[in-house]
């Protein structure tokens, strides 16, 4: 019996020590190797797997969805060298603070190596981020100059340069400036060439990068004009909207009308007396440059009968200007804005289709904000602003449109080294703010990637935004439309 339990033992032992070792082997270790970023450097990653396998590399910071440095990478045993530049799905530079990469890879067997490591962002290179003219087909004109508004991600030196669509390499008209300040710099252009001459009519690309990383560039098209556009006619104003707002060509039509607005600078006001021979006793304020007026009469003896929403709470009133204070705008014709106040969305349109919606939150007015209303009517992209802060919140992405009424941002507390939305984020699609208009700065596929950095990056000066009244009624007179 003895003879014959020593071979059962001695098979025994090696199997169940077998099973031992496997059991006690650690998980396949995956290693992680990455440094500070800087974004919009190509800021190197280094992975380590011990087999081949499918490599995903997924960046998380808050809520804010991270562009992921690799997707789906199929990789050898071994190591692995990437880069990844430090931004959001969105292009928008990662703000600064701790962001945690997560690696996984996938074997063939199913089994996975997993590991992450939080890095630190560092301030974003000096790149520009937008170049933007405030009209998409222009007339060389020396009482007329073209503004072109150029974005960078920080302070820096900067180049823009024209060229022909048809000889890009080309280079026809070339200037430099330096950023100093947080606001977006603007170029004036008279439509003169190197060397003195007018630039002939065509189509052409202006492009724009900065000294300190001169590969990336950002470019817009530019139609010069053989002849100036008519000048839009000063008539009586209708609806400025359709009633249905699902007739995108309709929504379109009203979107390229043109605007008539107070003669002066952004923030100026503008009065409406109540009468002709009344000075001193406005029916109400609003500001220069930006916000639309509706034109009820035109008088012959120079005064213009007006109609608008009014600074000081919102309310629609009616009264009179001298014609000389009052110009017209024609809208930039690339993009188009409806912000529907009663859903709490903004929809961008281009070239006659709405491209995407986003949630926001404007005014709600309440004990001690009486006039925080985001006022109905119909405005024009002005100055980007520098971020703000108020109430403990900093507010990023601002654009002018109504004196202190502005489009930005939702805003942000500092957690942890991390901005964090929650607060605002909750408030989105309904009323809450002080009269801005806060926008989501999360980027999905139900908006179309539509967020407030597009916006700001995007949309040129003189973009036309409506502003519907609280109840959906598009029927408000404003602007030149008419059905």
């Amino acid at each position: 019996m003895i003879h014959l339990t020593k071979p059962a033992v001695s098979i025994a032992l090696p199997a169940l020590l077998c099973l031992f070792l496997l059991a006690a082997a650690p998980a396949l270790a995956l290693e992680l190797q990455v440094g500070t970023v800087t974004p919009f450097d190509p800021n190197p990653i280094t992975v380590i797997s011990s087999q081949p396998g499918t490599l995903t590399i997924t960046a998380v910071s808050g809520v804010r969805k991270l562009e992921n440095p690799v997707t789906d990478l199929p990789v050898e045993a071994g190591e692995t060298g990437l880069t990844w530049q430090g931004l959001t799905f969105g292009g928008e530079p990662v703000a600064g603070g701790p962001v945690t990469l997560e690696a996984t890879v996938v074997h063939a067997d199913g089994s996975t190596e997993t590991a992450a490591v939080k890095v630190q962002i560092r301030k974003p290179r000096v790149v520009v981020v937008s170049v933007l003219p405030s009209a998409q087909a222009w007339y060389p004109d020396k009482n007329n100059k073209l503004k072109i508004d150029v974005t960078l991600s920080r302070q820096g030196h900067f180049f823009m340069e024209l060229a022909s669509a048809g000889k890009p390499d080309e280079v026809l008209w070339r200037c430099q400036g330096d950023n100093n300040t947080r606001e977006p710099s603007s170029v004036l252009w008279n439509g003169r060439l190197n060397g003195g001459k007018t630039c002939p009519a065509g189509e052409y690309i202006l492009t724009a990068y900065s000294r300190a990383v001169p590969d990336i560039r950002q470019t817009h098209s530019l139609t010069i004009l053989e002849a100036p556009l008519p000048e839009p006619e000063f008539t009586v104003s209708s609806a400025f909207l359709p009633e249905d707002l699902t007739d995108d060509a309709a929504v379109w039509e009203a979107l390229m009308a043109p605007v008539v607005v107070g003669i002066g600078g952004e923030g100026k006001g503008l009065h409406i007396l109540r009468s002709k021979t009344s000075r001193g006793d406005d029916a109400g304020t609003v500001n220069c440059r930006t916000v639309g007026l509706v034109i009820r009469e035109i008088c012959e003896d120079g005064w213009v009968l007006v109609g608008a929403w009014r600074q000081k709470d919102g309310a629609y009133v009616e009264g009179y200007i001298k014609r000389e204070n009052l110009t017209v705008v024609r809208p930039n014709t690339h993009y188009g804005v409806l912000l529907d106040k009663k859903n709490q969305t903004i929809t961008v349109y281009e070239e006659g289709k709405p491209i995407g919606t986003a949630q926001v939150s404007t005014g709600l007015v309440r004990e001690g904000y009486s006039q925080a209303d985001s006022r109905s009517g119909v405005y024009l992209v002005g100055t980007r602003m520098s971020s703000f802060r108020r109430e403990g919140y900093c507010y990023d992405y601002p654009l002018r449109i109504d004196g202190a009424n502005l489009i930005h941002q939702i805003g942000y507390r500092t957690v942890d080294g991390v901005p964090n939305f929650t607060d605002q984020i909750a408030e989105l699609g309904q009323k809450a703010s002080h009269g801005c208009i806060r926008v989501d700065m999360r980027v999905t596929e139900e908006n179309g990637g539509i967020n407030a950095w597009w916006i700001w990056t995007h949309l040129e000066r003189n973009t036309k935004i409506i502003v519907t009244e609280d109840d959906g009624t598009p029927h408000y007179p404003l602007g030149t439309y008419a059905p």
